[in-house]
């Protein structure tokens, strides 16, 4: 998208398109790297969020092993 708005300059500045031409598709290549950034943004921000979600839920279930790994050793010990 760089290229075509430095195309669009070049453009310009040889007197080939209007300079209101020109502003309109330089800012509509603004907004389109605006949108591909905040895509791109979230997109990375819901892969962390998934991350650690997927870390906590892990760390829950270690949690939940050990402790009935904890309670059968007891078991166990008292029945002994």
């Amino acid at each position: 998208m760089i290229k075509e708005q430095n195309s669009i300059v070049v453009l310009l500045k040889e007197g080939k398109i209007r300079s209101s031409v020109a502003n309109k598709y330089l800012e509509e290549y603004e907004r389109l790297v605006n949108n591909s950034e905040n895509v791109r943004n979230r997109r990375n921000v819901s892969e962390k969020q998934r991350f650690s979600d997927k870390l906590a839920s892990m760390a829950t279930n270690n949690n939940r092993r050990k402790s009935k790994k904890a309670f059968k050793q007891r078991e166990i010990v008292y029945s002994k």
